[in-house]
């Protein structure tokens, strides 16, 4: 989903408003109409990258759990790293797709915040059971801390 949600989407918006730019001139006679048609799918863009970089370009294309580290891999970076350093996990299980960041105590290759979908599991309206799982360990290993 995260490949669909980082390149496919974003292609398909802004594909979308160069078709309408560009079909815009032969769509009518009225020369206002011209214009809007024209003007209106540039604060579109700009709405569509603002959105997208701030919920979108962040997320990571892949995390896995080994025992007690963490892979992530977004292009060809990978890093690794321990249950013990991540400061925080949340789930937002509100937002869709659904969207897992973990907090970590240092800064990484993908920097203090990892953002990622979690893999849907048959039912787009369930959770994921490996999410909740990470959060619960994380939540326990951070209150043992303290």
């Amino acid at each position: 989903m995260t490949w669909f949600h980082k390149r496919l989407f974003p292609l398909v918006w802004f594909g979308f408003l160069v078709f309408f730019f560009v079909m815009a001139p032969f769509s009518t006679e009225d020369t206002t109409k011209r214009i809007i048609f024209m003007v209106a799918p540039f604060p579109m863009a700009l709405f569509g990258y603002f959105l997208m970089k701030k919920l979108i370009f962040g997320l990571v294309d892949e995390v896995y759990r080994q025992q007690d580290q963490i892979i992530c891999r977004n292009g060809d970076k990978e890093e690794r790293f321990n249950l013990s350093d991540i400061q925080s996990a949340l789930y937002y299980t509100h937002s869709q797709p659904a969207k897992c960041v973990l907090r970590l105590r240092r800064n990484s290759n993908f920097g203090r915040e990892i953002e990622f979908i979690p893999k849907i599991n048959g039912n787009i309206f369930s959770f994921n059971a490996d999410v909740e799982q990470l959060v619960d360990d994380v939540d326990r290993l951070n209150q043992g801390r303290n």
